[in-house]
């Protein structure tokens, strides 16, 4: 019976130090962008496709990636690739809706 209750408290302690790790606000929009609801226009769709980054952005972008190869990175720094990672994310998840939305316009023509 000893061992019944060791095994238990064992067992306890391993779920509770175990913790959910919430979805991601890109999970969360990714799951907006993917219901199939949510159709744009095709003019919408074309302009988003047309979102990019600008030349400064993207130099900057590689400046930043260069110094992190390189062990060099600062914290503001690490802080500022990291926003670049993040909204290139979320441009890639609005140009793929966009790109199904023109595919679907393009099917129903």
């Amino acid at each position: 019976m000893y061992m019944y209750w060791v095994k238990r408290l064992i067992t306890e302690k391993k779920m509770s130090a175990t913790t959910i790790k919430p979805p991601s606000d890109l999970a969360i929009l990714r799951r907006i962008v993917d219901r199939g609801h949510s159709a744009i226009s095709r003019e919408a769709a074309q302009a988003i496709q047309r979102l990019d980054f600008d030349v400064a952005d993207r130099k900057r972008m590689n400046q930043l990636a260069a110094k992190n190869r390189s062990g060099r990175l600062t914290q503001p720094e690490e802080a500022e690739l990291n926003n670049f990672i993040h909204v290139g994310q979320v441009l890639g998840i609005l140009k793929s809706k966009a790109r199904k939305g023109m595919k679907t316009d393009a099917l129903e023509a």
